[in-house]
């Protein structure tokens, strides 16, 4: 049987993901963070003046962590303590589990 791919138009694709999204809050909804607007106010202040910041999306997740006060799981290191100096960092990959 040849494989083909079906074209989907932007409309059809909206509503898969609209579909797919439902499940997963569905399934998982309970333990999603919200990004509400003091997250969004940390994380305003912690992005930098550069036209594209390579980590934007990092930035907003450590601006969630910060206002849970929850841990921050990564390897990067340099983001997480240029975010907050005094945020908990856990790197999963090192020897420790902890960034210095």
């Amino acid at each position: 049987m040849p494989n083909f791919v079906v074209k989907t138009n932007a409309a059809e694709r909206a509503e898969i993901y609209q579909l797919w999204l439902g499940r997963l809050l569905g399934k998982f909804g309970n333990h999603v963070l919200r990004f509400d607007y003091e997250a969004a106010s940390l994380w305003g202040a912690m992005l930098t003046s550069e036209r594209k910041d390579p980590h934007t999306i990092d930035k907003q997740i450590a601006a969630m962590a910060i206002v849970n006060n929850l841990v921050l799981v990564t390897r990067d290191k340099q983001i997480a303590l240029a975010a907050d100096p005094a945020i908990e960092v856990l790197n999963p990959f090192d020897a420790t589990g902890v960034v210095p």
